[in-house]
């Protein structure tokens, strides 16, 4: 018994010298049976491979950064041109009004120092306050804002912004409302363009005076492309159109 005992323990010393022999020969074998046994980030991985993923980790880090650096510069040079730009869209688009503006200021002062105009003007805005005793009858009173109403109030406030009342475009003189009645609803009324009327045939010397200059203004509004030309009192109403 004693002698088996005895062989058993020369037989596991021989093996576990073995198992020494083999490892001191093998240290590689021996570091990777043994980092089996860790977890799989803490496990040792050869030098030529952690050199790869250090310089791809490196060269990727690197060209983030760059693109990063690259794309906010580039947003910045971005917005910076394109404010400079709209700017100078703007201060380009408003030169051209403010010239335009000082073109037709400087057209309407010429025109208006001539003498015939200034001739016109005199002669309209006396007769036009020597309308002041025409008035029209009810109903031409109630035809005229029955026009307003349809062509002005109505389409205005149906463009859902502040509401207006016929109050808002009537004239409230009488002289004004006779002449946009003889002038403006009487020939809408027959399908005549108003612009062509020269004389509405009521015998006033209103429309005397605008037999005699009508088609001399409406010649001039038309070859100057104002579209329209007014006379205006100094009183701050429009004593003739040629519209």
């Amino acid at each position: 018994m004693t002698d088996q005992l005895a062989a058993d323990e020369v037989g596991a010393n021989t093996e576990d010298e073995d198992v020494d022999l083999g490892a001191a020969a093998d240290p590689e074998a021996a570091i990777r049976e043994r980092s089996k046994e860790l977890p799989w980030w803490r496990r040792p991985r050869k030098l030529r491979r952690q050199l790869a993923l250090t310089l791809v980790g490196t060269a990727l880090a690197s060209v983030l950064l760059v693109g990063g650096l690259n794309f906010f510069a580039a947003r910045d040079l971005l917005d910076d041109g394109t404010q400079e730009q709209l700017v100078g869209i703007g201060q380009s688009r408003a030169r051209a009004i403010e010239n335009g503006v000082e073109r037709v200021v400087g057209n309407v002062a010429a025109v208006s120092a001539d003498r015939g105009i200034v001739r016109a003007l005199e002669e309209f805005t006396a007769e036009f306050e020597a309308l002041g005793g025409t008035a029209l009858t009810e109903e031409q009173e109630a035809e005229l804002a029955d026009a307003y109403e349809t062509e002005l109030v109505e389409p205005v406030n149906a463009l859902g912004l502040e509401q207006v009342t016929l109050d808002d475009y009537l004239p409230t003189r009488p002289e004004a409302r006779y002449l946009q009645y003889h002038y403006g609803l009487v020939p809408d009324r027959e399908g005549t363009d108003r612009s062509t009327v020269v004389d509405a045939g009521d015998g006033s010397g209103w429309s005397e005076v605008h037999a005699v200059h009508h088609r001399a203004l409406s010649k001039m509004a038309s070859e100057s492309a104002f579209g329209d030309a007014l006379l205006i009192s100094a009183a701050g109403d429009v004593v003739y159109s040629t519209d």
